[in-house]
């Protein structure tokens, strides 16, 4: 029974008390003690091996028995009040079934062993100690242990404990929300483990990796490191632990199946949560069970006199273990439950909700304030107090946004912007409850400015910053990133060989992963010291009336918002030069279903997508077009959810309808402040059309011919040449001429398009092969020819974004250019995003894999059309719609789409008129000096003729 969306279930906070038992691990080849059976074995190994405590809380935890584990310590120390390992192991033990003696039993070890001098044992402890204290979320008072437990080590030389104390600094980071830090912290430490030496430490490593892919929005990354962990966990018989990690593992798919629009409580969910509840049980791991109680009480199949009587059990839980972070949600979800089924309890609900948010405030955790002020926001709109919950929602989202804010790295900032995503929809939900002519204008002004506030925002930082921060940073930092990124080079230039082994290929995908984390955290360090990162970031969200100011007469803008509850229908917003109506759609659910649906049809190329295109277009668009003025012929869309996956060209009013590519220019956007932005842009002059780089030589092979312009670094490349793609690129020079350059095969490098004066030309064509990787999309790139021999042929996102493109059109004819990952609130992060990073106000790429051939038709008839002064959407779909009236299968063109601001037009007056200023200056000028020349010959000749 997992939880509804919107009350997302509590994040695994164990981590921290878990890593404490296996922390102080023992070095490579000393083991044996994890395979004690007793306490009594565990005295054994003490004595011979001091770093031995853990072996009792292993023991512990494998036959849940903790109070013997205590009675038997206690004995010992009876008998040996000088031993502090034995009080760090009791210690230890306490902190498992929260005694309140933990935290002074490790203090009082901790003490006693720095008073004599026992530098080594008393880092350890003080280590211990600072994640008692990270698990409790004192990070303050924990940063002050570890500190001192440097010092410690410092002065005993143990590396050992200075890896361990990483490992706990990564903790500490991670719970100030500092998740690129966090991230490469964990992945240096995995580095330095030789796999099968410390299975322990193993697991740890894998559970905290998965945490902050969690934290940072990549569930399938998040998934694979906790199901790695939960296997060694399992294996080892560490069934305390390995109940935490299954709760972890259901979490994550609870997160994948929503960004799926599968509804909460599908079969893989409820395998997932039965098998965590087993686990907590077997285990008596509290902190599991609270969690799993928790999601019982949310589940709508629970009756609400239960879900009471279960958070109260997962509250006397959450104030055993002393965790703020799960007493806020088990309080705020209480308070909700009462608010809402028993009015006549509001006051209650108020006043719990003052309780949790104390405790948030007590903690220094602004995300948890900003979960409870949702709370008390809804509780007032359903009481009618609309004001005072607008000024409650609007702090909120101003405290959720500086959370945001500190972290410099862009893809952390979405990652971290997409677990928040759901609080928009809620409020803006709110705003507009029936969509349609009912709305009053002022609440989908409201509803609209909410959704605007989330949708590409870090897009919005980046061109608020034009360009990647440079300034403020040391030259120690530059230099380090300057070898990592050589790093990255090496690995993926490994990567490119088609006949690499599975097992190496392996290890360099895991090197290289390493790499990015460290560059990661690097470039934040970077950013940090950049002043245009200090100040907040404030980007302008456009009222609606700024909207219909800036669309042209022929232009009408539809936003889509596709709730992330599924069970909650969506709405639609169409603003036109005189007018702005809303609508509602269906749910994210069904609209996922019908978009699956459609996508499959499309593949067969028969046709067959005619009824789910019919489909569609009622859902999506009959309301907006119905009274669409007919001067319409443009459209700018906002596409949300799964409609970023849906080629708006293709639907059509009834099966044997024309499609939408007949009647409008269609292009797409990721947010209306974006697309203003690049409307009102300035246009740039430059002395020549295009720069077309095609078919670049790869240093791989040529394999085959290529079918489709697509590649996998994961899997290798074994790519053959793109023969039509010269052809395109050479047909859109000649076309368009005026100094237009042509760079193909062996020139067509890296280095060249990282170092051209890209100023010269309006736009930028490239015909590539491109690497699109959903998991990771930082490494994304088109393949260009190798080159220099520090190159590895991979133009990647974070060299796309250093290319001066200001004002300029980039068209992409390379395969899912236009697609990626899809991070909620964000938008699709892709390759096309990079290039606008870098200047572009218009890019056109594809949905889908390219072939060849297509690619070349479409693009040649589209350059055609920009030569003759058409704006880059025009172009296109002129082009389209030769295709359609030649016959060709829907997915043969409409693929290609256009990004951004579709009115550009590149090349105003054509092709001739490019070049035709300095024509019409010279002739001019020969006109000025032939008339000089007349004149002065006039004037010899009156001179040499007599007067009569």
């Amino acid at each position: 029974m997992p939880p509804t969306r919107g009350h997302r279930a509590l994040v695994v906070v164990a981590l921290p008390a878990i890593v404490a038992a296996c922390l102080l691990a023992p070095e490579a080849g000393a083991i044996e003690y994890w395979q004690a059976r007793t306490f009594k074995e565990c005295d054994d190994h003490l004595r011979d091996k001091p770093t031995a405590y853990p072996c009792y809380r292993i023991i512990a935890r494998r036959e849940q028995n903790w109070l013997d584990g205590i009675r038997h310590l206690e004995g010992r120390l009876a008998l040996a009040p000088r031993d502090d390992l034995s009080r760090l192991a009791l210690g230890t033990l306490m902190a498992d079934i929260y005694d309140e003696r933990a935290e002074e039993t490790i203090r009082q070890a901790a003490d006693n062993l720095a008073a004599k001098n026992e530098k080594e044992a008393e880092g350890y402890v003080r280590t211990e100690l600072a994640n008692t204290l990270i698990w409790q979320e004192r990070l303050e008072e924990a940063d002050a242990e570890l500190n001192r437990a440097a010092e410690a080590a410092r002065r005993a030389g143990s590396e050992t404990l200075s890896a361990y104390l990483e490992l706990a600094r990564g903790l500490s980071t991670s719970r100030r929300n500092d998740h690129a830090a966090a991230w490469d912290r964990f992945k240096k430490f995995e580095a330095g483990l030789e796999p099968g030496t410390n299975i322990h430490l193993e697991w740890v490593v894998q559970a905290a990796l998965g945490d902050e892919a969690s934290a940072l929005g990549r569930y399938d990354d998040a998934l694979n490191h906790h199901r790695r962990a939960a296997q060694i966990l399992h294996d080892s018989r560490d069934y305390y632990n390995y109940a935490a990690l299954l709760n972890s593992i259901h979490m994550d798919i609870v997160q994948l199946d929503a960004m799926a629009g599968i509804q909460s409580g599908s079969s893989r969910q409820r395998e997932a949560f039965d098998e965590a509840l087993r686990a907590a049980r077997r285990g008596r791991n509290l902190a599991a069970s609270g969690q799993l109680l928790f999601s019982v009480a949310q589940s709508r199949e629970t009756p609400v006199p239960q879900k009471l009587d279960l958070l109260e059990q997962a509250l006397a839980d959450a104030r055993t273990m002393r965790s703020p972070t799960q007493i806020g949600y088990v309080l705020r979800y209480k308070a909700y439950i009462l608010a809402t089924f028993f009015p006549a309890r509001r006051l209650e609900a108020e006043s719990i909700l003052e309780d949790a948010l104390r405790t948030a405030q007590r903690a220094g955790n602004t995300e948890q304030m900003a979960r409870t002020m949702l709370q008390q926001a809804t509780i007032h709109i359903n009481a009618g107090e609309r004001k005072r919950a607008l000024a409650e929602w609007l702090a909120m989202l101003d405290m959720l946004e500086k959370i945001r804010d500190h972290e410099p790295d862009e893809m952390v900032r979405a990652g971290i912007q997409s677990r928040w995503a759901f609080i928009y929809y809620r409020v803006a939900r709110y705003f507009i409850q029936e969509p349609g002519p009912g709305a009053s204008p002022e609440d989908v002004d409201q509803a609209l400015a909410v959704i605007e506030r989330m949708r590409a925002r870090t897009l919005l930082d980046s061109l608020d910053a034009a360009g990647a921060a440079t300034g403020g940073s040391s030259s120690d930092v530059s230099v380090e990133r300057a070898g990592v990124l050589q790093g990255i080079v090496r690995e993926q230039r490994g990567l490119l060989s088609p006949v690499l082994s599975h097992d190496e290929r392996a290890r360099r995908l895991a090197r290289l992963e390493q790499l990015e984390a460290r560059e990661v955290h690097l470039r934040a360090q970077i950013a940090r010291a950049d002043p245009a990162f200090a100040a907040l970031r404030t980007p302008v969200i456009p009222a609606i009336r700024q909207l219909e100011e800036a669309l042209g007469p022929e232009e009408a803008l539809l936003s889509f918002q596709s709730d992330l509850d599924t069970s909650k229908p969506g709405w639609a917003l169409v603003i036109t030069k005189d007018s702005a109506r809303s609508f509602p759609l269906p749910d994210r659910a069904s609209l996922n279903d019908e978009v699956s649906l459609f996508a499959g049809l499309m593949e067969r190329r028969d046709g067959s997508e005619a009824v789910g295109a019919a489909r569609l277009y009622a859902d999506l668009l009959e309301p907006a077009l119905a009274d669409l003025p007919s001067a319409i012929t443009r459209l700018v869309i906002i596409p949300d959810g799964p409609l970023h996956r849906v080629p708006f060209d293709v639907l059509r009013r009834g099966a044997s309808g024309d499609p939408l590519a007949m009647r409008f220019e269609i292009s797409l956007a990721p947010s209306c402040a974006t697309w203003l932005r690049w409307s009102r842009s300035g246009r740039v002059e430059a002395p020549a059309p295009v720069l077309a780089v095609a078919d670049p030589t790869l240093a791989a092979g040529p394999g085959a011919p290529a079918g489709y312009r697509a590649a996998s670094l994961a899997s290798g490349l074994s790519l053959g040449p793109l023969p039509r793609a010269r052809t395109e690129a050479r047909s859109l020079v000649s076309r368009l001429g005026g100094g237009s350059r042509l760079v193909v095969g062996g020139d067509a490098t890296e280095r060249l398009v990282k170092t051209v004066e890209l100023s010269r030309f309006r736009m930028l064509h490239l015909a590539a092969h491109a690497v699109v990787d959903d998991q990771h999309p930082e490494r994304s790139a088109l393949l260009l020819a190798q080159g220099a021999d520090d190159e590895d042929g991979l133009l990647q996102i974070r060299e796309i974004v250093n290319l001066d493109l200001r004002g300029r059109l980039v068209i992409l004819s390379s395969c899912s250019s236009a697609s990626g990952t899809t991070v909620e609130g964000e938008g699709v992060m892709g390759l096309a995003r990079a290039f606008f990073q870098a200047g572009a106000v218009a890019v056109v790429g594809s949905l889908w894999p390219l072939r060849d051939e297509e690619a070349a038709i479409l693009g040649e008839e589209m350059a055609a059309h920009l030569g003759h002064g058409a704006s880059i959407s025009a172009a296109l779909a002129a082009a389209r719609r030769g295709r359609i009236r030649a016959g060709a299968p829907a997915a043969s063109w409409a693929g290609l789409v256009v990004l951004g601001d579709g009115a550009f037009v590149p090349l105003p007056g054509g092709e001739a008129a490019i070049g035709s200023v300095p024509v019409f200056a010279a002739l001019t000028a020969a006109l000025i000096l032939l008339g000089g020349v007349v004149l002065i010959h006039h004037h010899r000749t009156r001179r040499l003729v007599p007067s009569s």
